[in-house]
């Protein structure tokens, strides 16, 4: 057996319990029938699993399905990816640690609150000229490409060819990718009944 498959089959073995089957049931003329399905996985201790939104909303009753047969009903964080709608439902995954920061906030708040400002940006090298003439300690920026009016960012007298050089300290996974996530992401705990 090649290395590839190897990793697969050890990965594969390592999760396999902590996947799960999810049959959402939904009130249709007063009968409870399968109204749809999908997978999630097991992330806490106390057996909180996470879905995609989608799965799991406008569910009357839910049913969950481990590789051992065990069934149960239980509460699941449904999250959905940032999907630009005109592209054929084109989609992007989050990823895994800001999976875990948006479930400790959808958790403890019921919510995720998403920044926005309104510009984008191309991150560039700054010439080395200007970074001595300044005294900037980063050798990067931000080019500022484009500004939504009426936005913080142009409430803020930023505009177009604006370069702000980057700052000493780093955002985590979920700020970046709040920051930089279409406005049309959805995250939110959705629950089951």
């Amino acid at each position: 057996m090649d290395i590839f498959s190897e990793i697969i089959i050890s990965a594969v073995d390592k999760a396999k319990n902590a996947v799960v089957k999810i049959d959402k049931f939904s009130l249709i003329r007063g009968n409870e029938r399968l109204s749809g399905s999908g997978s999630g996985f097991v992330f806490s201790s106390d057996g909180m699993i996470l879905t995609n939104a989608h799965v799991i909303e406008n569910s009357d009753r839910l049913n969950i399905s481990l590789l051992d047969g065990n069934e149960f009903s239980g509460e699941m964080i449904g999250i959905n990816a940032a999907i630009i709608p005109s592209a054929q439902g084109l989609s992007f995954s989050i990823g895994i640690d800001s999976v875990k920061e948006i479930a400790r906030y959808l958790i403890s708040d019921g919510k995720v609150m998403k920044a926005y400002l309104g510009l984008m940006t191309n991150e560039i090298e700054i010439h080395p000229r200007i970074k001595n003439f300044y005294r900037l300690s980063s050798k990067k920026g931000l080019l500022i490409t484009g500004l939504e009016s009426s936005s913080p960012a142009s409430r803020a007298n930023l505009h177009i060819g604006l370069v702000s050089p980057h700052t000493p300290f780093t955002l985590s996974p979920l700020q970046a990718e709040l920051l930089y996530c279409p406005s049309s992401a959805d995250m939110r705990l959705v629950r089951s009944h």
